[in-house]
């Protein structure tokens, strides 16, 4: 099996002021911030994007990543915490 991995510039990974606004009025994102059990599955899928399916099951966690994901990429996320 092959991985293709795309390298980015620094600037394309800092937040946008757009970015950093949704995050500091998402409460539900703040609040995983502040989750010990989020943070941990934030760091073990950064570590390797395919453990994201270990938390399809946590309900808490699983909406973190994604609303965290459609933030940083710029996905349309309103359905994430409905």
């Amino acid at each position: 099996m092959f991985t293709i991995k795309r390298f980015l510039p620094a600037d394309d990974l800092a937040p946008t002021e757009d970015t950093i606004k949704q995050i500091a009025t998402n409460q539900n994102l703040l609040a995983g911030f502040d989750d010990p059990e989020v943070m941990r599955a934030v760091q073990d899928v950064a570590q390797n994007p395919a453990n994201i399916q270990k938390y399809k099951n946590n309900k808490k966690v699983w909406s973190s990543l994604l609303f965290n994901a459609a933030v940083m990429h710029k996905i349309n996320c309103s359905a994430v915490y409905s």
